[in-house]
């Protein structure tokens, strides 16, 4: 079965890396503070449950569909987001990026650094041809941020997805191998 390596991934001010059980009380503060964004998809918000989480083994089902990464920024050591791959395709070799940045952080490029950084190693050491992800139209930012970290606009998928407020439209962007910086 493929699977993607172990990431060693290191851009100018963070480290994206696997979730290690030392970092319990990064991912608890982010927790505590309602940064749900903050984390990756489906990781409880709860201390206790958080906890049962990181004892688990947090990455204990492999790397075969789906890599989830902290964005640890080296300098304050301190956990600004998260940023994840996965729906995995290995026949066609492509991946979903989806990332998520604490409010406190947001502006500050930490996104646009993480993003670049992880569709590189995706797109080199992961093995995939395309990286892609999904973008909210009402989310000017984070448009933004795909944007500049080198990602194509492809088009609009109406009303794809349901959220608090309603049905929204996505748009979709991508980077192939031979395209990124």
């Amino acid at each position: 079965m493929d699977c993607f390596p172990p990431p060693v991934i290191r851009s100018s001010r963070l480290d994206l890396r696997e979730f290690s059980a030392d970092d319990l009380g990064l991912a608890s503060e982010v927790a505590a503070a309602g940064e749900r964004e903050a984390l990756p998809p489906g990781v409880p918000e709860n201390r206790d449950q958080l906890a049962q989480w990181f004892a688990a083994g947090m990455n204990s089902v492999g790397r075969g569909n789906a890599v989830h990464l902290m964005m640890l920024d080296r300098a304050g050591y301190r956990m600004v987001g998260s940023i994840s791959v996965f729906r995995a395709d290995w026949k066609v070799r492509s991946a979903e990026i989806g990332y998520g940045v604490r409010s406190d952080a947001r502006g500050m490029g930490y996104a646009t650094e993480a993003l670049a950084a992880v569709a590189r190693w995706v797109l080199t050491e992961g093995g995939m041809q395309r990286a892609w992800l999904s973008v909210n139209t009402d989310n000017v930012a984070s448009a933004r941020v795909a944007e500049k970290a080198g990602f194509r606009r492809e088009g609009i998928l109406r009303r794809a997805v349901r959220e608090d407020d309603g049905l929204h439209d996505l748009a979709m962007y991508s980077l192939l191998d031979d395209e990124f910086r």
